[in-house]
């Protein structure tokens, strides 16, 4: 018996192949097809190792990032310790991105304002 067989996931659903994460795997394969032939999350992350620029634009397609994602992702011959440049191209607004596909019956922004300091901290402050 080896020692992978006896180990406990500490969770398995219900229907694996409902998750975001097998639909992910089946965009990649289908916008890259010819060939690809992704089965599994592990094939999924050694296609993301070999193919970052690849895999990053379509992650950005799929989260459905609003704005202007430009041509370059990344330079996939840079080593990562280089730091390459994400992106570089990309023009995005981070509020409307935040902001988007929200709740309609919870907060999405609060104010805070000099008002707001006087009333709820100056009347402890006057109190000491």
């Amino acid at each position: 018996m080896n020692a992978e067989s006896s180990v406990t996931p500490l969770f398995v659903p219900l229907d694996a192949g409902s998750s975001h994460c097998v639909a992910f795997l089946k965009k990649v394969n289908e916008k890259y097809g010819s060939g690809l032939a992704l089965d599994s999350y592990f094939d999924l992350y050694r296609w993301s190792i070999d193919h970052i620029d690849l895999f990053w634009d379509t992650v950005w397609d799929d989260v459905v990032i609003v704005g202007y994602k430009g041509q370059h992702v990344v330079d996939n011959n840079a080593a990562p310790t280089t730091n390459p440049p994400w992106f570089s191209e990309a023009r995005i607004n981070w509020a409307e991105n935040m902001l988007t596909c929200r709740s309609a019956d919870k907060f999405a922004l609060i104010q805070a304002s000099m008002l707001i300091y006087h009333l709820l901290i100056y009347p402890i402050i006057m109190t000491d």
